[in-house]
């Protein structure tokens, strides 16, 4: 059986060590100091900053902005592990919010086991995608032509939709117009956003967290094939730190989503953590809803 290892990124929000052959490559966090911009701290994701600490950092009003890791960090992580593995498959942060598929690409030329995968996910969606290559793995199911299918047949199974509290960061960041951003504010609205395989797509907008939930499911109709309650078989609740012990996230969760709108249904339940380099770009007021359809 041949030895094979996986890299992934922290925009998975998958840990060192959580998975076994599972490696992560930190993304990049870049802090400007707020009276000198010349002045730049460049962070790592999971090495010294985490989701915590870059909720923080955005709520106190800091500069900040993310990159994916350069090649000389493709290139280290390489080295570190090539030696033991027959294959290595590079799973980076979804295709549709990163060039990093791309530097994967260029970098695999000089170092033939390694294979660069695209595909369409982040935060909890990238976890299931891991477990399930794990379990192929298991399996002695897994080579270059079954790792493709399967994220070919997901890509039309899974959608996340990501509900945005306080929209500054996506302005910042050039996501959302000036006057979008007025309209959502002066009217004390959230923004609601897909995330699937066209990548991030407004969808719409929604009053309280109740109505994100009713927002996904919309969306859960329209952009996953025959969707059908009886054939979701994961469902994934991510929030961002500032909300982890808020009663309207928790009755959104326990009360609307599970006690509700998901009454009789079968799945399997993964709670977590919005990644810190997705948080940069949402800000730290933000809660997903993911499905995973059979």
């Amino acid at each position: 059986m041949k030895k094979i290892g996986f890299i992934v990124d922290s925009s998975s929000g998958i840990k060192n060590g959580e998975y076994p052959d599972v490696y992560v490559l930190p993304l990049a966090v870049t802090l400007k100091d707020k009276n000198d911009k010349s002045k730049i701290t460049i962070l790592k994701d999971g090495i010294n900053c985490d989701e915590v600490k870059i909720a923080q950092l955005i709520k106190d009003d800091q500069d900040i902005c993310t990159s994916q890791a350069s090649i000389g960090e493709i290139v280290e992580i390489i080295e570190d592990i090539y030696d033991k593995y027959d294959r290595i498959y590079a799973i980076p942060i979804a295709v549709k919010l990163s060039q990093s598929f791309n530097t994967w690409k260029l970098v695999a030329e000089d170092y033939p086991k390694v294979l660069p995968i695209c595909q369409n996910d982040v935060a909890i969606g990238a976890r299931w995608s891991i477990e399930d290559i794990l379990e192929m793995k298991k399996n002695d199911q897994l080579d270059d032509d079954s790792i493709q299918q399967y994220f070919d047949k997901v890509k039309d199974k899974r959608c996340a939709l990501l509900t945005v509290y306080d929209v500054k960061q996506l302005k910042k960041g050039g996501r959302v117009s000036n006057f979008k951003s007025m309209i959502i504010n002066m009217l004390g609205l959230k923004l609601c956003i897909t995330l699937d395989k066209n990548g991030l797509c407004y969808y719409g907008k929604a009053s309280n967290l109740k109505k994100a939930i009713d927002v996904a499911f919309e969306a859960y109709k329209e952009r996953i094939i025959n969707f059908d309650l009886k054939n979701i078989k994961r469902v994934g609740f991510i929030y961002s730190p500032t909300h982890e012990h808020e009663e309207d996230v928790r009755e959104a969760l326990e009360d609307y989503l599970i006690g509700k709108k998901l009454q009789g249904v079968e799945y399997k339940l993964y709670k977590g953590l919005v990644p810190g380099v997705i948080c940069a770009h949402t800000g730290p007021y933000c809660f997903a809803v993911y499905v995973d359809c059979e």
